[in-house]
C-alpha cells in the first residue's frame, strides 16, 4: 500500500470529434441557398433567351407580311407606269400626254410615299432605335403640320393646344402627327371637321366615320391590316403601326375608341 500511494496516476479522457455532424444544418442551408440561386439563373436566362427568340420570329413574321404587303401595293403602280408609259410614246396629242406624265408622276410618288414609310418602319423595329430628347413647342408643331394638310386636302382640321413646352424626339413626334393627320384625312367622312387637342398632356385626334367595332379598333395598330370597308382608300397600312413604335420608344401607350360617329386616337405624354 505504501508502495501505491506513492505512485501518480495520471488519467487522459478521449472523447469522439464529429464536426461534420456538428455544422450540418449549416451545410444543408447553405447548399439550398447556392442551388436556388443556381436555378434562379437559370430561369433568367431561359426567359431572356426565350424573349429574344420570340422576339426574332415576331420580327421575321413582320419582315414576310413586309415583303407581301411591298408587293402587293409596288404591283398597282407599276403596272398603271407601265401602261402610260406605252401609250404616251404612241400618243401624239400635247393634252393626253399631259395627262399621261401626271399619272405617272403620281403613281411615282406613291411609290416614292410607300419605300419611305416600309424604311422607317423597319428602322423603328430595330433594337438599335434611339431618342434624341429636346424640348419643342407642341402647339407651333401641330398648327404647323395641320396647315400642310388643310392646303392640300379638303378637310377642315381644328387644334386646340396649350402653349407649352416638351421634351420628346421631335423628328419622331413630326412622324406620329402626320402619320395621325393623314389617316384622318383620309378615312373621315367628306365635308368633315377634323378635331386635334392637347389639353393638360392629354393628345387626342378624332374624325367622323363609320362605325367600328371593338375588334376592329384593336387591328388598327397592327401593319399592313386594314379594314375591308377601307380597301378602296389607297394607303399603306404602316402609318399607325409607326405611330405606335415611336409611342413604344416614349414608354407611351395610345388609346382607341369610338364614340358619337367619331374615332378618337389619343395619348398621355
Amino acid at each position: 500500500m505504501n508502495s501505491y500511494n506513492q505512485k501518480v496516476c495520471k488519467i487522459t479522457v478521449y472523447q469522439k470529434l464529429e464536426p461534420l455532424k456538428a455544422c450540418m444544418a449549416t451545410l444543408i442551408i447553405g447548399n439550398s441557398i447556392i442551388l436556388a440561386f443556381f436555378i434562379l439563373i437559370g430561369i433568367l436566362l431561359s426567359l431572356i433567351i426565350w424573349r429574344n427568340f420570340k422576339n426574332r420570329a415576331i420580327r421575321e413574321q413582320h419582315r414576310m407580311e413586309m415583303t407581301n404587303a411591298v408587293a402587293h401595293n409596288l404591283k398597282t403602280p407599276l403596272c398603271i407606269i407601265n401602261g402610260f408609259s406605252e401609250n404616251l410614246r404612241e400618243e401624239s396629242g400635247y393634252l393626253t400626254k399631259q395627262h399621261y406624265i401626271n399619272v405617272i408622276q403620281e403613281q411615282a410618288n406613291e411609290m416614292d410615299i410607300l419605300v419611305h414609310k416600309m424604311l422607317d418602319f423597319s428602322k423603328l423595329e430595330t433594337d438599335s432605335a434611339k431618342l434624341n430628347i429636346k424640348s419643342f413647342n407642341i402647339k407651333t408643331e401641330l398648327e404647323n403640320i395641320a396647315k400642310k394638310y388643310n392646303d392640300i386636302s379638303s378637310k377642315n382640321i381644328i387644334v386646340t393646344a396649350d402653349d407649352k413646352e416638351i421634351f420628346a424626339d421631335k423628328e419622331l413626334m413630326e412622324l406620329v402627327f402626320e402619320n395621325l393627320i393623314e389617316n384622318a384625312v383620309k378615312y373621315s367622312k367628306d365635308n368633315s371637321d377634323i378635331e386635334i387637342s392637347f389639353v393638360n398632356n392629354n393628345f387626342n385626334i378624332s374624325n367622323e366615320c363609320d362605325e367600328i367595332s371593338k375588334k376592329d379598333l384593336k387591328k388598327i395598330w397592327k401593319p399592313y391590316n386594314r379594314l375591308e370597308k377601307d380597301e378602296e382608300v389607297r394607303g399603306t397600312g404602316i402609318g399607325l403601326s409607326i405611330v405606335k413604335h415611336i409611342l413604344k420608344l416614349h414608354r407611351i401607350k395610345p388609346y382607341t375608341e369610338y364614340s358619337g360617329g367619331r374615332l378618337i386616337i389619343g395619348f398621355y405624354i
